[in-house]
């Protein structure tokens, strides 16, 4: 939504109206749609990883490049604290995708790497993910140039319970989105 104020007042447009005859094989199209951007990043002409968490939205990445016979290695990050470490999910992902696995350990940072991390941040933001993934990124730059990341895409593949509750509740938007992950009344 956004509003127009002129002399005439205030005003409020809609930029989008949902049309459910449009979400019809969108999730044919949404698949078509990622096997195409993910395949399009492969293109490198130097050595290339895909991280993997274990996670939804990781291992689908990982899943679109197994689905096209791609060898390029995943690359996760083994978690010094047990209650955040999803290695284990990353290597049963892996193995039953048939693809290989390097784990990288993480590390406790030194106050050098934590003034490395607030130099190469464009914007501080209160995420402890920022540590462990300049531990990853940095330890991953010794062998490939070029990564694949799910980052941020919990939220188009409901990777949490707060996306999916979401889609459940009555919110008319969300409720669209139904057919394509076929969750029914």
């Amino acid at each position: 939504m956004y509003l127009k104020i002129n002399t005439s007042g205030i005003h409020s447009y809609r930029y989008h109206k949902w049309d459910k005859n449009k979400i019809v094989n969108a999730d044919e199209k949404y698949a078509s749609l990622l096997e195409e951007s993910v395949l399009s990043h492969l293109v490198s002409s130097v050595p290339v990883t895909s991280f993997l968490s274990g996670g939804i939205d990781s291992s689908t990445i990982a899943s679109v490049l197994s689905e096209n016979d791609s060898k390029i290695p995943l690359t996760c990050l083994k978690m010094l604290n047990k209650s955040y470490d999803e290695s284990d999910k990353a290597k049963l992902v892996a193995k039953q995708l048939n693809m290989d696995l390097q784990i990288i350990q993480d590390e406790q940072p030194s106050f050098k790497d934590l003034k490395n991390i607030a130099y190469h941040s464009d914007d501080l933001i209160n995420d402890p993910a920022l540590i462990s993934n300049y531990f990853l990124f940095k330890n991953t730059s010794n062998n490939f140039k070029v990564s694949l990341s799910g980052d941020g895409a919990d939220e188009l593949f409901l990777g949490y319970h707060t996306h999916l509750a979401t889609i459940l509740s009555g919110n008319k938007q969300m409720k669209l989105l139904r057919p394509i992950f076929n969750i029914t009344e």
